[in-house]
């Protein structure tokens, strides 16, 4: 089975509600990794310079090139200037001695270099919303490219100060290069499935804008990246250690929260992970899932819960077919993997990546070493169904009520069972005939998987007013 779904989430600012003190992006913890989301941090902490390239596409603007520089070098030191403030407030240096000097890093910046970390992009506002993918953007990082670009639109005056300045907006997206996930409701669904926390927070990574700066929250956050993206230190060991914000009812054990969730499952081509921690909070096991080949699995499964969270949601099930499946829950987002011995056979994923926005993905194995990829796409206003194989890419849309072949593919012969071209009017009727019979057969096939696809992983999931009554998409 190929994995055909892949998460895409802009990471731009923005004033959303509810968040959580700090997450990582998925991979900090592999430092033999080298595209590792934590790369730019192990270079800082050793010493070596940020390299940067600027861009400014403003031709009125009076801030030259080393103005920008120093901006970043600034909103670069300001995350370890806090962290190393916050346990020197504390009292708590000899706790952390060992990384006392890593705080103490003073940041350099610098321009000409043969290959640089951040390509730093001046856009006017108008710009900035196309590049960032949203109209209310003022700066956003594309952390999947290399080197990383940082888009970024200046503001003056009282609009600066409503955003919560200009250095508030830069750390916020610094803060990315570094390693941490976004924390303002839905954007915090890219967080790392093993590395979040469940607490609300006003932290600089949760929003950018007025009266937010940095937290203990932030400091929490860096030492324990920097425990696990650069050192692979479990600080405190089994005892682990705790928050610098008061009334944090867990401790960090190995990087993490001890009251997160006991499965962890996170995609990491061409694998998918499952990880277990015990009731402490420590790391037990490892386990890598990858595709299944030439398997069957049935999409009306239905998996008997034999561990489930204080939520009651099911965190261990199997099935009569002796399946496995494992669940996890991040913020707004559920992921789940079935497998069959060492091999997944299925993953089901549900988030919601804004608000009113409800997106449920399932793709798994089918015979032959296929896969077929299922998603629902439901909002207030709209519900799409899509189903894609390696034959053809079908829609169906609630408010048309129609099945539509959006794509399908000419599978061509080889040369000994070639057909013969048609030779004469009824032999080119037969053959189209034949042909409309194979697309009808496909259709019905396919509206029969999104029929069940609806009924078994949607329909329960709407409000009553969502839902559905009569759904025959063929």
């Amino acid at each position: 089975m190929k994995i055909l779904f892949v998460l895409f989430f802009s990471l731009f600012i923005t004033t959303a509600g509810w968040s959580a003190p700090f997450g990582f992006l998925p991979g900090v913890e592999n430092r033999d990794n080298p595209n590792s989301p934590a790369l730019l941090l192990r270079k800082i902490v050793d010493g070596k310079p940020v390299c940067a390239e600027v861009r400014n596409f403003r031709k009125d603007d009076t801030r030259t090139d080393e103005d920008y520089l120093e901006m970043l070098r600034r909103n670069y030191q300001a995350w370890f200037d806090y962290a190393l403030k916050t346990v020197e407030e504390s009292g708590r240096e000899q706790e952390f001695e060992d990384i006392l000097p890593a705080l103490r890093t003073q940041i350099a910046v610098r321009k000409d270099c043969d290959t640089p970390d951040i390509l730093l992009v001046i856009l006017k506002a108008k710009e900035i919303a196309k590049a960032c993918h949203s109209s209310v953007a003022v700066a956003c990082v594309d952390n999947t490219s290399v080197p990383y670009k940082l888009y970024f639109a200046p503001k003056k005056g009282l609009v600066s100060l409503a955003l919560g300045g200009n250095g508030v907006i830069l750390s916020h997206e610094l803060g990315h290069t570094l390693g941490f996930s976004d924390q303002y409701r839905y954007g915090r669904i890219n967080s790392s499935g093993v590395y979040h926390t469940p607490d609300s927070s006003k932290g600089i990574m949760s929003s950018a804008k007025l009266g937010r700066s940095f937290s203990c929250d932030e400091a929490d956050g860096l030492i324990n990246l920097l425990d696990v993206g650069v050192y692979g230190n479990a600080r405190g060991g089994k005892q682990g250690w705790r928050s610098f914000c008061a009334n944090r009812a867990y401790k960090y054990v190995q990087g993490r929260p001890s009251s997160n969730a006991k499965y962890a499952v996170e995609v990491e081509l061409p694998n998918v992970v499952v990880r277990t921690f015990d009731k402490a909070g420590e790391l037990q096991n490892t386990q890598y899932f990858p595709d299944a080949k030439d398997y069957d699995f049935d999409i009306q499964t239905v998996f008997t819960a034999e561990e489930k969270d204080k939520s009651g949601r099911l965190l261990y099930g199997t099935s009569p077919r002796g399946e496995e499946m494992y669940c996890s829950y991040v913020y707004e987002r559920k992921r789940c993997v079935a497998v069959k011995g060492s091999a997944n056979v299925a993953l089901l994923e549900e988030y919601a990546p804004a608000k009113n926005i409800q997106i449920i993905s399932l793709a798994y194995s089918a015979p032959n070493n296929k896969s077929i990829w299922l998603r629902g796409f439901i909002t207030k206003d709209e519900k799409l169904l899509v189903y894609k194989s390696h034959e053809a890419l079908f829609e169906f849309d609630f408010s048309t009520g129609a099945l539509v072949i959006k794509k399908q593919q000419v599978l061509t012969k080889n040369a000994s069972s070639a057909e013969k071209e048609p030779q004469t009017v009824q032999e080119v009727l037969l053959q189209r005939k034949a042909q409309q019979a194979k697309e009808q057969a496909l259709r019905e096939y396919v509206g029969k998987k999104l029929l069940v696809f609806y009924e078994r992983y949607i329909a329960d999931t709407l409000p009553d007013d969502q839902a559905a009554k009569d759904f025959a998409p063929y």
